[in-house]
């Protein structure tokens, strides 16, 4: 056991109802905590924060202004669909059938001088959102799975080498934190698969509060609370010399190491603090009071819908 003192976790549940309150008391679970734990965040100045996160504004000039003229492009486009349908119903209502009218050509949003402005190149090499992003991730990680065949010999999967990530992640601004808080075990399991991470590596940069709203202005878009910038952006050796100042996250159980013992980590016992109902008798009860009257209502409800086909499908039919 370890001499560590317990910790006691006391985030509330998503479960919790204040009515409930008074007819439950407080308890105290002990939890194994998981050995399969690396370090949570990287450690990263605020200072060098700033800087990074000012480099890749800089270096994604052009974007939002792309973002916002095609948003503007969809609008007018959704406008112009909009009323030409309407005046189309218009005249079909008012004139003579047996004489239509002549399509009328509207000149295109392109051709009128209102097109698209062009698509700055560093796009390609962005990934935005914190499902894109995990995405990614997950690509990057399967890419270095390794099969087990029959004669027991390793078969590697087809791997894409996607090169060195930068991904820049507003912790300050993610509500809730849990949203995020896989993200650090992702990282850590691609850079442990790769021979070399240091030079082909993934960096993780928490970013503090405020953070969010400056990649949204940069971007154009409405919120962007992880981006992650590949190598291949244009710039991006402008983001290596302060990167070498980041840790790169790695699982130490994915680690191959040579001549050296495994080193066994120490059994730790958490305390979960959470509730229970005072009576459990009562409780158990009232949740099959609960379940029997929830079936009768969807019962019920079942009956009903049967009943309105039933009607609806044995209607006469009204004369013309």
């Amino acid at each position: 056991m370890s001499d560590k003192v317990a910790r006691t976790l006391t985030n509330p549940s998503n479960r919790a109802k204040p009515k409930d309150d008074n007819d439950r008391r407080i308890v105290y679970r002990s939890v194994l905590e998981n050995p399969f734990r690396i370090q949570w965040w990287p450690s990263v100045p605020v200072n060098l924060q700033n800087s990074i996160l000012a480099r890749v504004i800089d270096m994604a000039e052009g974007v939002s202004e792309y973002h916002l003229s095609r948003e503007k492009m969809s609008r007018k486009r959704k406008r112009s669909q909009k009323g030409s349908n309407s005046r189309r119903s218009k005249r079909r209502s008012h004139t003579d059938p047996a004489f239509p009218p002549a399509p009328r050509t509207e000149p295109d949003d392109e051709t009128s001088g209102n097109s698209i402005l062009p698509q700055p190149v560093i796009r390609h090499h962005l990934t935005t959102g914190i499902n894109e992003v995990t995405k990614l991730l997950e690509r990057v990680a399967q890419s270095y799975r390794q099969t087990i065949t029959a004669l027991d010999t390793l078969v590697p999967e087809s791997r894409s080498d996607t090169g060195s990530i930068l991904i820049l992640v507003c912790r300050g601004d993610v509500d809730p934190p849990i949203l995020i808080d896989h993200l650090p075990h992702l990282v850590a399991a691609c850079n442990s698969s790769r021979s070399d991470p240091l030079d082909n590596g993934i960096w993780l940069v928490p970013l503090q509060k405020g953070a969010e709203s400056s990649l949204a202005d940069a971007l154009g878009l409405r919120r962007v609370s992880v981006l992650a910038v590949h190598v291949n952006a244009p710039r991006f050796r402008e983001l290596t010399p302060l990167l070498g100042s980041v840790q790169l996250l790695r699982a130490s159980w994915l680690t191959p190491r040579q001549g050296q013992h495994e080193r066994l980590v120490p059994t730790h016992v958490k305390q979960l603090r959470t509730t229970a109902p005072k009576d459990m008798k009562g409780a158990k009860e009232q949740r099959a009071r609960n379940r029997a009257a929830a079936r009768e209502r969807k019962k019920e409800k079942k009956q009903k819908v049967a009943q309105k086909t039933v009607i609806s499908s044995a209607a006469p039919l009204c004369p013309t």
